[in-house]
């Protein structure tokens, strides 16, 4: 099982049933001087390796379920993003931001390279991410250091 790691000053905010980031504030681990995950006390970002990939699961404690998920894998010169994933009924709540925010405190130091459908280049495009190639129905994209 993933171990879970910490996030320091993370804010939810809570209207109603619908909980929204507002704020992660990502600090390193002193003990593995890697950028860690993100808890509150009910959601949860763990970070557990498995073979070349790192995945990235956002978890609600309180319902025992993964909301979502990223994954990525490092060569010499990128990280390449191969999947980020909100399940639909949690979508809109800042999840994906969140899970992206951990990918990009892991890939400080290389270039992040991804492929996806046109539609979601807008998304993408708010983190930094810039169209390298276009083809018919996906689209290449990387963010630069």
């Amino acid at each position: 099982m993933p171990s879970p790691f910490y996030l320091s000053a993370f804010e939810i905010m809570d209207f109603g049933y619908r909980r929204e980031f507002r704020k992660a504030l990502l600090k390193k681990d002193a003990s593995s001087c890697q950028f860690l995950a993100m808890e509150y006390d009910v959601l949860q970002i763990l970070k557990d390796t498995q073979g070349l990939h790192t995945v990235y699961r956002l978890r609600d404690n309180n319902l025992g379920e993964v909301l979502g998920e990223a994954v990525i894998s490092e060569s010499e010169n990128e990280i390449r993003l191969h999947g980020i994933f909100v399940k639909p009924e949690f979508r809109g709540r800042g999840y994906g931001e969140a899970l992206m925010q951990a990918v990009l405190s892991y890939s400080e130091a290389k270039p992040l390279t991804l492929c996806t459908g046109l539609g979601n280049v807008p998304f993408f495009r708010r983190f930094g991410f810039e169209v390298t190639e276009v083809g018919d129905s996906l689209v290449s994209m990387e963010r630069r250091l």
